[in-house]
């Protein structure tokens, strides 16, 4: 779990040849920190920096390998983002896929939107037959070690 190597770097399977690409905008675009799926036309920088999110990726790599029994580490990883969360589809070196949720910070009142989360889900997989996603590890508290409240 303390393998540094246990998190890939944003070009480990990028294409850096697609045409139109250089190496800093696929930086950019593969920040875990930055809000980079859009633009707005008005205050775009305080949109953006809105929801920006400061927390360790390696350490969120590693309680994710932790909950993947046989898993040693992350080899790719994808980011989706939506207006209030960030979502990191993670690819184990066992072939396991996790996925980790952070919030942004305009996602709702810290602590309570995470813990709401949980409960919703938890509440729905005792109620209905439906497929829900298994919390595997959730962390409300930002001054964990990841930095940041967490869904996994």
């Amino acid at each position: 779990m303390g393998n540094k190597n246990s998190v890939p770097s944003p070009h480990t399977w990028l294409d850096s040849t697609s045409p139109g690409t250089d190496s800093q905008e696929l930086t950019r675009r593969h920040d875990p920190h930055s809000y980079t799926s859009g633009r707005w036309l008005n205050r775009d920088e305080l949109e953006r920096n809105s929801r920006h999110v400061m927390f360790d990726f390696s350490v969120l790599c590693e309680r994710a390998v932790h909950t993947c029994p046989g898993a040693t580490s992350v080899v790719k990883y994808e980011k989706r983002e939506g207006g209030f969360n960030r979502v990191f589809l993670l690819t184990m070196d066992n072939g396991h896929c996790v996925v980790a949720r952070v919030p942004t910070g305009i996602a709702g009142p810290p602590r309570l939107t995470t813990n709401s989360e949980v409960a919703t889900i938890t509440y729905l997989q005792s109620k209905i037959s439906l497929p829900i996603p298994k919390i595997l590890d959730w962390n409300d508290n930002p001054s964990n070690p990841a930095g940041t409240e967490y869904i996994i």
